[in-house]
């Protein structure tokens, strides 16, 4: 998942439109590309990353609610997650409690990745 900010609105405009006629691909994948989500939502979100992670990893699908949380299908069932106490125990019961500490990994590992992918641009 990669976030992008224009600076010019006509630039956006003008992928949105190409998006819509055709797929944009990049090395060889296909680019989706969504409308904008406010920064006040991203960073809500921001809490759910580790659980976000860990779902994309074990190919379970979820797609992201507003203002806050997150709706999971999972064993044919719809779970939602809107608040952060339901997060952490829907994530104790997909890895277990033994595995709990690989939390804070998944945490600090996303943690990395979005300051190097802000140290770049």
């Amino acid at each position: 998942e990669v976030h992008i900010i224009f600076a010019r609105r006509k630039v956006c405009d003008i992928i949105y439109k190409i998006s819509r006629e055709e797929a944009i691909q990049y090395k060889g994948k296909e680019i989706q590309v969504l409308k904008q989500v406010p920064r006040r939502v991203r960073e809500q979100r921001r809490d759910y990353r580790y659980l976000a992670t860990y779902l994309n990893k074990k190919d379970i699908l979820f797609r992201w609610l507003i203002p806050e949380g997150m709706l999971v299908t999972w064993e044919e069932k719809r779970i939602k997650i809107d608040s952060i106490e339901k997060a952490q125990d829907f994530y104790e019961q997909l890895v277990g409690p033994e595995d709990t500490n690989s939390r804070e990994e998944l945490e600090s590992n996303t943690q990395e990745e979005e300051q190097g992918t802000t140290s770049e641009d």
